[in-house]
């Protein structure tokens, strides 16, 4: 791991034939100009933007996410979802990336940890200098939640562990619903140990209810996630407020130019969950859904990725972080480890001038042809993805 000024040394010489062969034509990546990127902790908000304060419901207008949006590129967010970290660890984490800089915080109703995340967020703004319109709060609707009727239960759930009155992003986790069991916590399980599918999943009546929670002021921004261009579509038809996110599994090794062209075409912001390929994937699925393939992608080990971070004295997670942050991609890598922490938040432009960094070699990525067509987190559902509203 190497950390330096970029001003202080010079790119190795081996790093010239990398730049050199930067400049081949790249069919692979859609690199693209999106305005509306959040994750950001330094407010570099555009003169002519709205204002911070106000949103709307017209669905001509700027909402309230991308008045907020309009501040250059800075896109690590801090992303919460080991569900086996202790409540404290995830107090601690928390509290580490915000000392660290970061202000949006990802989580989700199903990630079971919002209740320490509220404890943490409780906590930094009791200080004088912290305001809650610093902050950037995203949480999900859950899947036994995935009707119009129980949008106004979850989020308000969510709201009351978060301890908070609002929250910046609230999305639709998923493009499936479970139906819960008697608890109204978990799904409901079948004999062979399969949860059971809701077949009446509407998306659009969902949205509807998302939308009034926008009128109410309980979210100022609303949102998909794993959602295609079938559904994208479908729902942008319908809607009155226009997803401001759709958050999707995208990496080096899934890199989903279509769905990315769309989203930009159309004013959504992508952003990118498991921005390291999902390095722990393996053992998780080994161990949860007995899945073991023959070869298991190492995007942070790939050979390309390795010879880029020599280069620039980084780490292979910052040059992957940085390879989609250039691409105006925002996004969300998780860890609780507070080096992680404070390292991942280095690949994003302009927050920490000694450490931050610009790669000339990103298109190297597209070269070595590091795509799979794989997607590492879907393996996990991959029993409900030709179900209704799902076609994957």
């Amino acid at each position: 791991m190497y950390f330096s000024h970029p001003e202080d040394s010079k790119q190795p010489s081996d790093a010239e034939e990398l730049e050199e062969n930067s400049h081949a034509k790249n069919t692979e990546i859609c690199s693209f100009s999106n305005e509306y990127l959040f994750c950001s902790s330094s407010f570099e908000t555009d003169q002519n933007s709205a204002s911070g304060s106000s949103f709307t419901t017209d669905r001509k207008s700027l909402v309230y996410f991308r008045s907020r949006s309009t501040y250059g590129f800075q896109s690590v967010c801090y992303r919460l979802i080991d569900r086996r970290s202790k409540p404290e660890e995830v107090e601690l984490a928390v509290e580490t990336a915000l000392t660290a800089g970061y202000r949006h915080i990802d989580t989700a109703y199903n990630y079971n940890n919002e209740d320490a995340i509220g404890r943490a967020l409780k906590r930094w703004l009791s200080a004088e200098d912290h305001h809650r319109e610093d902050l950037f709060i995203a949480t999900k609707l859950p899947h036994i939640g995935n009707r119009a009727s129980d949008v106004v239960k979850f989020l308000d759930k969510s709201l009351e562990r978060l301890q908070l009155e609002y929250v910046d992003l609230y999305m639709v986790h998923m493009p499936f619903g479970f139906i819960p069991d008697q608890s109204g916590e978990s799904p409901a399980v079948q004999q062979d140990g399969s949860f059971v599918l809701d077949m009446n999943t509407d998306h659009i009546t969902v949205w509807k209810a998302l939308e009034e929670q926008v009128a109410m002021g309980k979210a100022r921004a609303i949102g998909v996630s794993n959602f295609n261009l079938t559904q994208l579509e479908r729902l942008m038809n319908e809607a009155i407020i226009l997803p401001a996110v759709n958050q999707v599994e995208l990496h080096a090794y899934l890199q989903q130019p279509e769905l990315r062209t769309y989203c930009q075409q159309h004013g959504i912001t992508v952003t990118a969950y498991s921005p390291l390929g999902s390095p722990g994937s393996k053992t998780h699925f080994q161990k949860k859904y007995n899945y073991s393939p023959e070869t298991f992608p190492d995007l942070l080990g790939h050979s390309v990725v390795l010879k880029i971070a020599e280069a620039h004295r980084k780490t292979p997670a910052q040059i992957l972080l940085r390879h989609l942050v250039q691409q105006k991609i925002a996004v969300i890598p998780k860890s609780t480890n507070p080096t992680r922490i404070t390292e991942n938040i280095q690949a994003m432009p302009k927050l920490r001038k000694r450490n931050s960094f610009r790669l000339s070699y990103e298109r190297t990525l597209v070269r070595s042809n590091m795509t799979l067509h794989q997607d590492l987190d879907k393996l996990s559902i991959k029993d409900y993805l030709q179900k209704l509203e799902q076609p994957f």
